[in-house]
């Protein structure tokens, strides 16, 4: 049975988005889950490129570490997060939706923490992330996966139907991450 059917193809023409479910079996959902736990607890011996954190001065780990907002390209560092990101279902239903041939251009993971009791993320534009990526919006796609089962009150992603249509790329918006993101480097932390 293909995972791609066509009211799948229908909605994300027509749309911009469509769900898929169980796309990634639970065993490597779960497993990626509890290593990114662990790395919000206690980070690994990684570039500190890879990591968009919290405002130390407002948000720290139990253990007093700064606090993960964001992971990036963790598949380059760990087999964990590499067979998610490198699941042969994932490529097929990319490939399905774009209509050829895909690759992965990037991986990562956004931490959502249960102690922090303000919003978390912010609103962007339907492919915004095409601007730092500088391809046009209708040869990707971003594939969300959640890694813990979401309810429709926990606001994980909210999609505007139809928002794509004319593949514009919208001017980047300017805005400020709340809870504030950045990097803790030798200077301290940098928005």
């Amino acid at each position: 049975m293909a995972l791609v059917t066509e009211g799948h193809l229908r909605q994300y023409r027509e749309e911009g988005y469509c769900l898929v479910k169980e796309l990634i079996p639970d065993d490597l959902i779960e497993a990626a889950r509890q290593r990114t736990m662990e790395i919000a607890g206690d980070l690994p011996d990684w570039s500190e490129r890879h990591f968009q954190m919290l405002d130390p001065s407002r948000y720290k780990a139990a253990g007093g570490s700064p606090l993960p907002g964001g992971i990036q390209q963790p598949a380059s560092q760990e087999e964990v997060f590499a067979r998610i990101a490198d699941h042969s279902r994932l490529a097929e239903v990319m490939a399905a939706l774009l209509e050829g041939p895909v690759e992965r251009f990037t991986d990562q993971i956004g931490v959502k923490h249960a102690a922090i009791v303000e919003e978390q993320g912010g609103c962007s534009y339907f492919h915004q992330d095409s601007f730092y990526w500088k391809i046009a919006p209708e040869l990707g796609c971003n594939c969300w996966i959640p890694l813990t089962e979401v309810g429709v009150e926990a606001s994980a992603l909210a999609v505007m139907p139809a928002s794509h249509q004319g593949w514009q790329l919208i001017e980047h918006e300017s805005y400020y991450d709340d809870p504030p993101m950045g990097h803790v480097g030798d200077d301290g932390f940098q928005p």
